[in-house]
């Protein structure tokens, strides 16, 4: 019986030994796993709330922009539209802004007719 006492002995060390690690294994997959799952319970939880609150801010923001730039609008509507010597500004300011472009048109053909010439010396 002592033979096999030191065998049988072995055999047990190793077999608790294996059993000690697979729980040790065990158990570190186990923190892993509640480590993953607070993670993503809490990625849920705030990824579905917080978007849903973002995007319902920026669509009040917008609304709000957006009112504003029409009371803006109306109000400028009003001034143009309620004074008459503002219309008559704004015919001499037509005046002289088509003038400038006539002018400017010249200018770009005078300047075409000079490109022209170039291209044919050059060649």
């Amino acid at each position: 019986m002592q033979s096999f006492f030191p065998t049988d002995l072995a055999e047990l060390v190793s077999l608790v030994s294996a059993q000690q690690s697979t729980l040790f294994s065990q158990q570190s997959d186990l923190k892993q796993f509640e480590a993953e799952t607070s993670f993503l319970e809490f990625n849920h939880f705030y990824s579905s709330a917080a978007p849903q609150d973002s995007q319902i801010d920026l669509v009040l923001s917008e609304v709000r922009r957006l009112e504003d730039v029409a009371k803006r609008n109306e109000e400028e509507l009003g001034v143009l539209g309620g004074s008459s010597g503002g219309s008559a500004a704004a015919r001499d300011g037509e005046d002289v802004i088509k003038n400038e472009i006539s002018q400017l048109r010249l200018r770009l053909a005078g300047t075409d007719q000079e490109l022209q010439k170039t291209n044919v010396t050059l060649r």
